[in-house]
């Protein structure tokens, strides 16, 4: 039995770490917030983890003799082109880390994109799970956004100009809105690939939940994204005949829309 479970961590261990990861961050979020004060908290989990996260990208790639493809190209040039402006910037320990409300330095985006990185190599049937991570940690910052919104006692909040924005644990509604608009896009997919009736319920529910962190986002470039998104379910669907579940989707988001 114990050998059973090692076998089975060590299968899928790299799924294992991305998860983590996606959880991880949710956990760091939410108990620090965005507050200047936890700033170096944050700064340096993040720097170990992109460190942790470079090194198992580099031991995945030589472990399956993987030739350098476009990926590794376009990869090595965003981490190449970061390290460039970093060494121009105005402010290094800004490029670096990031500054509070915007933890997007350097180490960040090198994290981020290994995170994706590594998920190429992770079985098809395993990919579902990172999935399931994004959409159950994107649920947690919807509800908590209009938990915002309402104004509700012991919620942490943050104004803009005198009112409450929801921004859920990530301290700026630009990255909130990002995160809703990848999670309502999983979401949706999950609605699509349902092959029973009864499958599409519960894909239908967290689209109801995931609806309204979008729009409480209250960022242009999301809805925006959403049409985009729904452009191309439309093509989708048409070109493998469910047409007939496109609209059934198109009208519970639309009703959603008009009820907010």
């Amino acid at each position: 039995m114990e050998g059973s479970i090692k076998d089975t961590i060590k299968k899928n261990s790299l799924l294992i770490y991305i998860c983590f990861n996606i959880i991880f961050l949710l956990i760091v979020r939410s108990i620090f917030g965005g507050t200047i004060t936890h700033f170096h908290i944050i700064g340096k989990s993040i720097i170990v983890l992109s460190g942790i996260t470079f090194l198992i990208s580099i031991f995945t790639f030589i472990k399956n003799k993987k030739k350098i493809g476009i990926f590794e190209i376009l990869v090595l040039l965003i981490i190449l082109f970061g390290v460039i402006a970093t060494i121009f910037a105005i402010n290094p320990d800004v490029s670096l880390y990031g500054r509070e409300g915007r933890y997007e330095g350097l180490f960040a985006i090198v994290y981020y994109i290994l995170l994706a990185y590594l998920t190429s190599y992770i079985d098809k049937d395993q990919k579902i799970y990172v999935v399931y991570a994004i959409v159950g940690t994107g649920i947690f910052e919807s509800l908590l956004g209009l938990c915002q919104r309402l104004a509700l006692p012991f919620i942490p909040k943050l104004y803009n100009n005198g009112k409450i924005v929801a921004v859920g644990t990530m301290s700026n509604p630009n990255f909130y809105g990002s995160y809703m608009l990848i999670t309502l896009a999983y979401v949706i997919g999950l609605f699509i690939d349902s092959k029973k009736k009864s499958n599409i319920i519960f894909p239908a529910i967290l689209i109801l939940i995931a609806v309204p962190g979008l729009l409480l986002s209250n960022t242009t470039s999301c809805a925006v994204g959403l049409i985009v998104i729904i452009i191309y379910l439309l093509v989708y669907c048409i070109k493998n005949k469910m047409f007939r579940k496109f609209i059934m989707l198109f009208l519970l988001i639309l009703g959603e829309l008009f009820i907010f």
